[in-house]
C-alpha cells in the first residue's frame, strides 16, 4: 500500500482532476464501460473508512481475474458499480435489462456473488443457481425492508431468466438469511470490507482445508479492524499500482478511451 500511497500524494499535487478510471470489458462483465474512482476513494481505502461502490467493483475485477487464474470456473459476479440501489431508483428498466444479462452471462456457474449496496449499507448475496437460493451475508442484521426493491426485482428477474434458460431452476427464488456471519462493531462504517471478506472466503481460500478455514476465521475475530482489513486493503493496493495506474495493466484506459456506463 505504500508504494500507491506515494503516486497518490504525488497524483493530487500535481494532477489537474480528481478520478482514475478502471476499464471494463465484455471479457469481465456484460459490455464495456469504465468504473470512475475518484481520489477520495483512494483516501478512504488508505483510512479504513467507508468504502464506494467504485472500490468493491475493482475487487470484484480483482477476484474474477485471481478466478481466472486459478483455475476457478463456477463463481460468477454482479457488478455493484451498475447494479445498486441507486441505479434501481433511478433507472428501473435499465439495470432490470443488465441484471437479466449477468444472470445468462453466468447461467452454467454455480453461484454468482453480488455485493449490493443501498442507503449507505453493503450486503452480499450469494445466488445458487442450481437450488434457485439466495444466501443473505449481512454484518450489520440489517431490515431486510430496506432493499424490499431489490428482493423483488430478483424475482422478476429470475422468473423471466427460469422461464427462458434451460436447465432444472426453481420458478422463484428461496431467500435465506445467513446467521452464523461475522457482524461489524456498533457505530462502525466498515461493511464494505466485510462484503470483501466474504467473497474472499468463496475466492482465494476456498481449496483450503476446512480446519485452516475455521483456524483463519477465529484469528480474524481476534484482530483489530486494522488488522483484520489489512489484507483487503493490500489486495486493492496492488490491484490498482498493476492493473489500473500502471499503463501495462489489462484495467488501464487514457482518459479520451474512457467509456462510461451508458443506458441501453
Amino acid at each position: 500500500m505504500r508504494n500507491l500511497l506515494r503516486w497518490y500524494k504525488q497524483f493530487i499535487t500535481w494532477a489537474d482532476k480528481e478520478y482514475v478510471y478502471a476499464d471494463v470489458t465484455h471479457e469481465h462483465h456484460i459490455k464495456r464501460y469504465s468504473v470512475e474512482v475518484h481520489m477520495s476513494e483512494l483516501f478512504q481505502l488508505f483510512n479504513l473508512r467507508a468504502l464506494d461502490k467504485s472500490m468493491l467493483s475493482c475487487y470484484v475485477l480483482l477476484k474474477i481475474w485471481e478466478c481466472k487464474i486459478r483455475n476457478i470456473h463456477d463463481v460468477g459476479f454482479i457488478d455493484p458499480h451498475i447494479v445498486n440501489g441507486h441505479v434501481l431508483e433511478h433507472h428501473h428498466k435499465d439495470m432490470e435489462k443488465d441484471l437479466y444479462k449477468f444472470l445468462r452471462k453466468h447461467q452454467l456457474k454455480s453461484h454468482i456473488l453480488f455485493p449490493y449496496h443501498f442507503g449507505f449499507h453493503w450486503i452480499l448475496l450469494n445466488i445458487e443457481l442450481h437450488t434457485s437460493t439466495v444466501l443473505i451475508m449481512d454484518s450489520k442484521d440489517s431490515d431486510p425492508k430496506r432493499w424490499a426493491d431489490m428482493r423483488k426485482m430478483l424475482q422478476k428477474v429470475w422468473r423471466r431468466f427460469s422461464e427462458e434458460t434451460v436447465g432444472e431452476f426453481k420458478h422463484e427464488l428461496d431467500f435465506r438469511k445467513l446467521v452464523n456471519v461475522d457482524k461489524q462493531p456498533s457505530g462502525t462504517d466498515l461493511c464494505g470490507y466485510y462484503v470483501c471478506e466474504n467473497i474472499r472466503r468463496q475466492t482465494t481460500e476456498r481449496k483450503a482445508s476446512a480446519s485452516v478455514r475455521n483456524a483463519t476465521d477465529n484469528l480474524r475475530r481476534r484482530l483489530s479492524p486494522e488488522a483484520r482489513f489489512r489484507p483487503i486493503q493490500e489486495e486493492l493496493a496492488g490491484f490498482f499500482m498493476r492493473e489500473v495506474i500502471n499503463p501495462k495493466g489489462q484495467h488501464y484506459t487514457e482518459d479520451e478511451e474512457i467509456y462510461m456506463h451508458t443506458r441501453d
